[in-house]
């Protein structure tokens, strides 16, 4: 959870539904899956954005970089692990 905390530091939360974000510039998105183990995960991403994706393992503290810029609706296929994060960052 350290790492966690570390990746979300300076950013507004909104606990209402399973993702921290910046909603007033869709800047920062970060999902968190918990006990979950989904093997993806479908998102729409805002219109006219691109992203930068990360796979977070805040278990083994290991962050890993998707290839490529995203936008529009995307797929990301998941490790199927517990405690995983995705982060998407606005490029």
């Amino acid at each position: 959870m350290a790492l966690l905390k570390l990746t979300s530091e300076n950013h507004e939360a909104n606990w209402d539904v399973p993702c921290l974000c910046r909603e007033d510039d869709n800047s920062y998105f970060l999902y968190y899956f918990g006990f979950f183990k989904p093997a993806f995960r479908t998102y729409e991403l805002p219109d006219n954005c691109t992203y930068k994706i990360e796979l977070i393992d805040t278990w083994s503290m290991t962050i890993e970089k998707l290839p490529g810029i995203y936008s529009g609706r995307i797929r990301i296929d998941m490790p199927e692990k517990q405690y995983m994060a995705i982060r998407m960052r606005k490029v």
